[in-house]
C-alpha cells in the first residue's frame, strides 16, 4: 500500500511539474513575436527545407498545444484568457506571414491547391 501511495505521490508531483512548465512556456510564447525569431515580410518561406519553414511549423504547433493545455486545465485563472488571445494572435501573425509567402517557381510544377498552406508537409 505505501509503495502504491508513493508512486502516486511521484506521479502527482511530474504531472504538477510538467503543467507548471506549459504554464511558463504559455507565457512566453504568448509574448513571443514573430521578429523575435528573424520572421517578417521579407523572410523567405518558398523553399519548404528553409529554416524559418521549420522554425514557423514548431511555434504554430507549440501554440497550438499550450491552447489545448490552457483550455483543458482545470485551474485556469481570470485574465489568462488575455494571454490564450495573445498566443491566438501571434499564432494566425505567423500564419499570415507564412501565407503570404510566393512559393518558388518552378517550370512544370503545379501550385499548391486553394486551402493548402506551406506549412503543410503533406505536399
Amino acid at each position: 500500500v505505501r509503495g502504491k501511495e508513493a508512486a502516486d505521490d511521484h506521479e502527482s508531483s511530474v504531472i504538477g511539474a510538467a503543467r507548471s512548465m506549459l504554464d511558463k512556456l504559455s507565457v512566453w510564447i504568448a509574448d513571443a513575436d514573430p521578429e523575435d525569431f528573424d520572421m517578417d515580410k521579407e523572410t523567405d518561406f518558398s523553399n519548404t527545407e528553409t529554416q524559418h519553414l521549420s522554425v514557423a511549423r514548431l511555434l504554430v504547433g507549440m501554440h497550438e498545444v499550450l491552447f489545448e493545455h490552457t483550455m483543458l486545465n482545470p485551474q485556469v485563472k481570470v485574465g489568462h484568457e488575455k494571454r490564450l488571445f495573445k498566443g491566438i494572435r501571434k499564432m494566425h501573425a505567423i500564419l499570415d506571414l507564412v501565407s503570404t509567402a510566393k512559393p518558388a517557381s518552378k517550370s512544370g510544377s503545379k501550385g499548391r491547391g486553394k486551402g493548402s498552406s506551406i506549412l503543410d508537409d503533406r505536399s
